[in-house]
């Protein structure tokens, strides 16, 4: 036999690149990951607490603060550090659709006086002067953290119960027979 021969033999591929190109984005970026997660050794316990903490902590309403709130949540209840972060990243939009939906909240708990704001006022009086900002918001960005506190837990463990029985599922399938 010739050594071309040989070469010209030689297997197809197990999965032709077309069809992995073909895979949607949600199962290469999340399922894939949860998925390889869960045969490292995560249970699907801590997978549900993870997914569903990750899922609340990432739309806590103070902007620059959901990075450092996972990490300490993620290290003193011993969760999946990327699997937090990559929540926390995804979630970024929907978290400042949520401020405000957290301010009106806060406000209506405290009793307060809804106050007028826009985001492009907001913007220009912190870059303005932080300072005076934080006395002209301060009381507001506590209200959305107030109404924050009060739904978190109640969401967090819908979100746990919600995802356990599908995480268990799809760590069952994962086995070796």
């Amino acid at each position: 036999m010739l050594v071309s021969d040989a070469f010209n033999r030689m297997p197809e591929p197990a999965v032709a690149p077309v069809a992995a190109a073909r895979e949607s984005f949600w199962k290469r970026r999340i399922v894939a990951p949860v998925a390889g997660q869960l045969q490292q050794g995560l249970t699907p316990e801590k997978a549900a607490l993870t997914i569903g903490l990750g899922l609340v902590l990432s739309v806590f309403p103070i902007l620059g603060s959901t990075t450092t709130l996972c990490l300490l949540v993620g290290a003193a209840l011993k969760l999946n550090h990327p699997i937090l972060q990559l929540i926390n990243w995804l979630m970024s939009g929907v978290q400042l659709l949520m401020i405000p939906v957290f301010i009106r909240l806060g406000e209506k708990v405290v009793g307060a006086k809804p106050m007028a704001f826009s985001v492009t006022d907001m913007v220009g009086r912190f870059n303005a002067s932080p300072g005076q900002f934080l006395q002209d918001f301060g009381l507001t960005g506590l209200h959305a953290i107030l109404a924050w506190a009060v739904c978190a837990p109640f969401i967090a463990w819908g979100l746990y119960l919600a995802f356990l029985p599908i995480i268990r599922r799809w760590s069952s399938k994962e086995k070796p027979c």
